[in-house]
């Protein structure tokens, strides 16, 4: 699942996932990138919040996912999720 959230450089863009499956991950996106691109925030490795200063003016993404086992294993999941832009 894709959310897009416009934002200003030098705002703070902030997400908290609260999934019922912990093979549940996000990823944050700078503009212009998306999935298979490189993150500016991965869940995997930083943790199920994100709170951080935008560079750059844009379309932000955050993509909610599931992990590769966890997907081709059937499973699904799901999250509250809490956006924000300061």
């Amino acid at each position: 699942m894709l959310y897009e959230l416009g934002a200003r450089e030098g705002q703070f863009l902030t997400v908290s996932l609260r999934p019922d499956n912990q093979s549940a991950d996000f990823n944050v996106y700078i503009p212009g990138k998306g999935p298979g691109d490189e993150a500016l925030f991965t869940s995997a490795t930083g943790g199920s919040e994100y709170r951080g200063q935008l560079y750059v003016t844009g379309d932000h993404t955050v993509s909610v996912f599931l992990n590769r086992n966890a997907a081709r294993e059937g499973q699904t999941a799901n999250f509250d999720i809490v956006l924000g832009i300061e």
